[in-house]
């Protein structure tokens, strides 16, 4: 069987430019969500028929990247998941603290409905870059986010999530702060791992 490893972490973290590497190795790879929606994602939830509607939207858009992790996974030893669904599950945490609406329960019984808890990861990756690095790398980058995902209170509950979460689901978690690092160098961490 082959093992699993999620890529995850808030926005300009490194994670993709990770994963794209990782994939040039010959691991297998699932890109992230902006690679299904083309760069396309629901506001912020204001009223629970919008929340319902951006579940909808993103257990469709686990249910997608699930299929081509199915296909992957029969042909690579390490499959790396450029973020997976324990994202959709900190994005809801991180944004129930400010619309006090929460699709949780909702994402989870989508998720299990849907088998995508499956191919949940044997390993997480979490890379972490503070605040400051966070929006130099967002100017660097030239990428037009998200308001939201710009919010370092928004950004912080993201991380509050990962940190705590995963360990209750059983999976290994290693954390790489990226703010000193450089790419080649976050790589030799995550290969070191293996």
């Amino acid at each position: 069987m082959s093992k699993i490893m999620a890529v995850e972490g808030i926005c300009c973290s490194g994670k993709s430019t990770l994963v794209c590497s990782l994939g040039h190795t010959g691991m297998g790879v699932v890109k992230e969500y902006g690679a299904y929606t083309k760069g396309q994602f629901p506001k912020l939830a204001n009223t629970q028929e919008e929340l319902i509607e951006n579940t909808r939207f993103f257990i469709e858009l686990e249910r997608k990247r699930h299929k081509d992790s199915l296909v992957a996974v029969r042909h690579h030893h390490v499959l790396v998941l450029d973020r997976s669904f324990i994202t959709c599950c900190a994005f809801d945490y991180a944004a129930f603290a400010e619309t006090k609406l929460s699709s949780h329960q909702s994402l989870i019984e989508g998720m299990w409905r849907e088998e995508i808890w499956k191919l949940s990861p044997d390993l997480m990756v979490i890379l972490e870059v503070d605040e400051a690095n966070f929006h130099q790398r967002l100017k660097k980058s030239g990428k037009v986010l998200n308001q939201t995902l710009c919010d370092p209170k928004f950004n912080r509950r993201v991380n509050q999530y990962l940190r705590n979460v995963p360990t209750h689901w059983g999976i290994k978690v290693v954390r790489i702060n990226t703010d000193r690092l450089d790419s080649s160098q976050v790589l030799e961490q995550v290969l070191s791992i293996l």
